[in-house]
């Protein structure tokens, strides 16, 4: 998996389902906050979750919490990340 998918998925994990927002994760993925950055972030959760799908059954692993960010959903942490 590419670095940026994986840095996605690290911050992810470690907020243990907090949900991180969107421009902390660009800040942390780029160094910046832009529409063209948090389009191509968008385009990777949207990867990302189908990746988690097509290998676990998993549909929507990375969910928005509107206004707050990006979380793991129980699903994924309760079938993946505790086994």
């Amino acid at each position: 998996m590419a670095p940026k998918y994986q840095q996605i998925i690290s911050v992810l994990l470690k907020a243990s389902g907090r949900p991180i927002s969107k421009k902390k994760l660009s800040n942390v993925l780029w160094h910046k906050c832009t529409n063209a950055a948090l389009s191509q972030l968008s385009l990777r959760i949207g990867k990302i979750n189908q990746k988690i799908s097509n290998e676990y059954g998993i549909e929507i692993a990375i969910q928005t919490l509107w206004g707050k960010g990006y979380y793991f959903n129980d699903l994924f942490y309760n079938t993946i990340v505790k086994n």
